[in-house]
């Protein structure tokens, strides 16, 4: 009956454990969902939306390489 009773108050600790870990946890998200994810969103439209725009386009490695014919011969 003892063992049950230590048993019972030490499973209870666990779970009071847990529950705060559940707590921390809970929190943390809340925080970091509220504060930080509407800039991460905010980077990645502009990113992904804007950025194609905004960039310059590409030059062909023909233009880019110094010697021609160097690196790429035409067969």
């Amino acid at each position: 009956m003892l063992y049950a009773a230590v048993a019972s108050k030490e499973a209870s600790n666990w779970f009071q454990m847990w529950q705060y870990f559940n707590h921390g946890l809970l929190k943390f998200s809340e925080i970091l969902i509220d504060n930080y994810l509407p800039a991460v969103w905010t980077l990645f439209i502009m990113t992904s939306l804007g950025g194609a725009g905004l960039r310059e386009p590409e030059k062909s490695p023909e233009k880019s390489l110094p010697i021609k014919g160097f690196f790429f011969r035409k067969s």
